[in-house]
């Protein structure tokens, strides 16, 4: 089931099948600074480029966090989200239901 943040904001630690088992080291990284509200400029820059540097390593999971990260901290990157939003295509199977609404409504946040 899904459980409300203090911003009223849908969490991925709510979801099923989401959280630190099903993502990699890098997308839990950047999903506990946003959580936190890490908004260093530095930081999600170099989150950013280290997205582009593993994105062949790529699973459901991070791809996941990794937007809900940067629609929460509302960083957009070009560059990183071309990257990473073909895998949504690619895990569309993947994904619950619940896990594609909060994509869609990541996404919205980032254009």
């Amino acid at each position: 089931t899904a459980v409300g943040t203090a911003q009223g904001d849908v969490g991925p630690e709510g979801i099923e099948g989401m959280g630190p088992r099903s993502a990699g080291p890098l997308a839990r990284k950047m999903w506990n600074c946003a959580r936190r509200g890490v908004r260093s400029e530095e930081v999600w820059a170099k989150f950013a480029h280290r997205v582009l540097m593993s994105s062949a390593f790529m699973g459901a999971g991070d791809v996941a966090l990794m937007f809900f990260a940067f629609a929460r901290i509302k960083y957009r990157d070009v560059k990183a989200l071309e990257v990473i939003s073909p895998f949504i295509l690619r895990f569309i199977e993947d994904f619950t239901l619940m896990e594609l609404v909060l994509l869609l409504n990541a996404h919205k946040k980032l254009e």
